[in-house]
């Protein structure tokens, strides 16, 4: 089969290795889409994401949907259409057993380098994972928009983390396409002309388009924007979705009395300095979020009934032989989601 392996930053290479055998309790997936993540271009830019630092060549990927080609499992047959849940938990220990599997001890994570060895993931023609994590799609879902839910699955976590309460206006802060799903989401929970962050046009754009109040940090005061928006009280709930440091402070500060923030995006692993004092005095609830738990039926359930925006989402799909296109379009912004046909 053909994958492609990671050996370095910017160096991504399309090689043809054999198929991967699944063994007692796995099925062998014949990947049909995946969607290029921020991790993914982490990893291709940088070589790294987080502090998750590759110790060998591996295959990226990790969004992904497909057909069961072969099964060494009972719970699936041949030929059901599956999306995968890529986190693999232990399913004993005391996360697990309280239904924090993303908190997992032992936690394993498909197409990262979070464990070692680091497993293959779904930019290849077959991809072998366990049948703990597949989640059959029906038949109305199409392979591509079934890959979106796993980034709309941390949407889903980071809106139950902040308790969205019908009525409450929010601020999201970034705009790319965990931040625009957010968005979509924190809707469909009840939030009202939701404020949404960022400095590229485009994704400024797509903000409006989904129904978002854009802001553009390079020519408007956030602040004001929120005190404007709210009658100066602040809004109620902050999802942080873009990583950047500056970006707590500006939480903090844009947040009203008593309110929530949620920071999702991937910070740097260093000290931030920001006014801590306003999470006392404003006697704030700031909660952060690991990807994802009991999302993925939910997050099934959204696209196929059409709640999600998918066609609009999934800008540029691409060939297993483009993969470099994919990532180049999804790296320079010209892409809200690209999508890997292999």
């Amino acid at each position: 089969m053909k994958g492609a392996f990671l050996y370095g930053p910017m160096d991504l290479r399309l090689l043809e290795v054999e198929k991967p055998v699944p063994v007692e309790g796995e099925v062998l997936v014949r990947v049909k889409a995946v969607g290029v993540c921020g991790s993914d271009i982490h990893y291709y830019l940088k070589g790294r994401t987080a502090v998750f630092v590759p110790k060998h060549p591996f295959i990226l990927g990790h969004e992904f949907s497909g057909i069961i080609e072969e099964s060494r499992g009972n719970k699936f047959r041949l030929g059901d259409r599956v999306v995968i849940e890529p986190q693999i938990p232990c399913f004993k220990c005391y996360y697990c057993r309280r239904g924090r599997y993303n908190l997992c001890s032992s936690l394993k994570f498909i197409g990262t380098a979070a464990t070692y060895p680091h497993i293959n993931g779904a930019f290849a023609e077959y991809c072998k994972v366990p049948v703990e994590v597949l989640h059959k799609i029906p038949d109305d879902l199409g392979f591509e928009e079934a890959a979106l839910a796993e980034p709309l699955s941390v949407a889903i976590h980071a809106c139950r983390r902040a308790s969205i309460r019908p009525g409450e206006k929010i601020l999201i802060l970034g705009a790319g396409p965990i931040g625009l799903l957010t968005l979509i989401v924190a809707q469909l929970s009840g939030a009202v002309e939701p404020l949404i962050v960022d400095n590229v046009k485009r994704r400024l754009d797509w903000a409006k388009e989904f129904g978002g109040h854009p802001i553009n940090f390079d020519i408007q005061d956030v602040f004001e924007q929120v005190v404007e928006a709210t009658g100066g009280e602040g809004v109620d709930v902050v999802l942080e979705a873009s990583g950047a440091p500056k970006a707590v402070s500006t939480a903090l500060k844009c947040v009203r009395k008593g309110g929530r923030i949620v920071l999702i995006g991937n910070l740097p692993d260093e000290d931030i300095p920001s006014r801590l004092l306003n999470i006392v005095i404003k006697e704030l609830d700031v909660k952060g979020i690991m990807r994802y738990t009991n999302t993925f039926d939910v997050a099934i359930k959204l696209l196929s009934k059409k709640l999600i925006p998918s066609s609009k989402i999934i800008t540029h799909t691409f060939s297993l032989e483009e993969i470099h296109k994919a990532f180049e379009v999804a790296i320079n912004g010209e892409a809200l989601k690209a999508i890997v046909k292999p």
